[in-house]
């Protein structure tokens, strides 16, 4: 990883002069204050669409290497005003090498007890972060600490992280021609935020290179670039980030029982069950949870529960129903759930070859239901 890092801070520095391949608007519509300190000797500069008054949300530009003025580089100049344009504020700022996480924190700070003269919204703020800043980008938006962090955009780089913020919309693009190591560490993380599920949008860019965005002269590479800023625009909606928070604990249960982790799947099922009893999925879900525990019994009554409060899921609840049955003994029982796959013969296809119902295929019954799908 420490050799991966050092070869992108060195592409980072050889890009340094390169301009966005997708036009910025023209300079007498960005309104840019230069130089302002926010801690030390540190500076950032703040782009605004010229002629806004009112608070604007932020586009932090994340300095995760330090040392180099990123506040020169033409990627970051033109990254800070094209978000301009669609209705954002840019920062760009200075941060010290080795130092970039504190001094990342320090600045949001300073953004937030500037907000008023800054004309800013301090608590809706999204990183963009690419190549070398990601080694400290990825996991500061990770801690669920820094609530004020409402989304992240990660552009070709990777780090290992603590946890996956279930609150926090990722944007992770993909340059296909990068290289290997850094590649495989971009889909480790893609496999954690799935198994979490986890807010994910995820961009494979086939044929782009390291540094797309300054680099490949391409309609590819400006898609990706206008895909990013309606994603930025998207996450900053307070309905949207209203919905994510509303849907945390039912995505959190949800990853579990895709993870296989029945004992926290059964905890938080079993929560929303009590506080949504109405919840015909709920109840659907919590059977598939305690199912995958093995508690066979409670997973019945769970099942039936969905049925009565008129789930539509008829197949999908009766084929682990049967098993279930099964698993207790109980073939009479078993073959009136497999009744009631009557007419759906995908699900028939499957419980066909599943072994876990070869104890029903000489039955009479079984084989009744069998012809007719």
């Amino acid at each position: 990883m420490f050799r991966i890092l050092c070869i992108l801070a060195i592409a980072i520095g050889a890009f340094a002069d390169q301009k966005l391949v997708y036009p910025p608007p023209p300079d007498a519509q960005v309104h840019l204050q230069k130089d302002i300190a926010y801690t030390g000797t540190l500076r950032f500069d703040l782009y605004r669409p010229a002629g806004h008054d009112s608070p604007l949300p932020v586009v932090l530009f994340m300095n995760g290497v330090g040392g180099g003025d990123i506040r020169t580089w033409g990627q970051y100049t033109d990254w800070a005003r094209l978000v301009t344009g669609s209705g954002f504020a840019g920062v760009v700022y200075d941060s010290h090498e080795g130092g970039a996480t504190e001094d990342t924190l320090t600045l949001l700070r300073y953004l937030r007890e500037h907000a008023a003269s800054l004309g800013i919204e301090p608590d809706n703020v999204i990183v963009w972060a690419c190549s070398a800043n990601v080694s400290t980008g990825l996991p500061l938006v990770m801690d669920a600490r820094n609530t004020a962090i409402k989304a992240a955009v990660i552009y070709y780089g990777t780090a290992p992280v603590k946890e996956i913020r279930m609150d926090l919309p990722v944007l992770m693009v993909r340059a296909g021609l990068d290289g290997i190591g850094l590649n495989r560490g971009i889909g480790e993380f893609v496999a954690a935020a799935v198994s979490a599920n986890a807010p994910l949008t995820y961009l494979n860019v086939p044929a782009a290179h390291h540094g797309f965005d300054i680099r490949d002269d391409n309609d590819t590479s400006r898609s990706v670039i206008a895909r990013t800023l309606e994603f930025m625009k998207t996450q900053i909606q307070p309905s949207l980030q209203r919905e994510i928070s509303a849907g945390l604990h039912e995505a959190n249960a949800a990853g579990a029982v895709f993870r296989g982790d029945s004992a926290t799947a059964m905890r938080e099922y079993e929560s929303l069950a009590v506080a949504r009893p109405q919840d015909s999925e709920v109840h659907r879900n919590f059977g598939n949870a305690l199912f995958g525990a093995g508690q066979y019994r409670r997973a019945l009554s769970e099942f039936q529960r969905a049925l009565d409060l008129g789930n539509p899921n008829r197949g999908w609840i009766s084929y682990p129903a049967a098993a279930a049955s099964l698993k207790l003994g109980d073939v009479e029982a078993a073959l009136k759930w497999v009744e009631n796959l009557k007419n759906i013969p995908s699900m028939w296809r499957q419980l066909k070859s599943d072994p876990d119902f070869a104890p029903l295929k000489d039955n009479p019954r079984f084989k009744a239901v069998a012809e007719q799908n």
